[in-house]
């Protein structure tokens, strides 16, 4: 995964990092919109989803954040 970030791509402050599950467990990464890599690993995958909204998230508001889109979501 951190083959990814390669010393050729800049990250400037306000960058966007996208991480992304893809169908069949892979986990899709895009830096600024821009593709820069993919892993098949439903571990990586799972561990991923548990550091945003696991029991010790590391982003208390990403995880309140995604609560409450998800639960606007089924209301519709």
């Amino acid at each position: 995964f951190t083959s990814f970030l390669k010393d050729e791509i800049k990250l400037p402050s306000g960058s966007v990092i996208d991480l992304s599950r893809e169908h069949g467990h892979v986990l899709r990464t895009t830096i600024n919109g821009k593709d820069v890599g993919n892993i098949q690993s439903k571990l990586l995958c799972q561990a991923v989803l548990d550091l945003y909204i696991g029991e010790d998230p590391f982003d208390a508001q990403a995880k309140e954040d995604t609560k409450l889109n998800l639960a606007s979501l089924v209301q519709k």
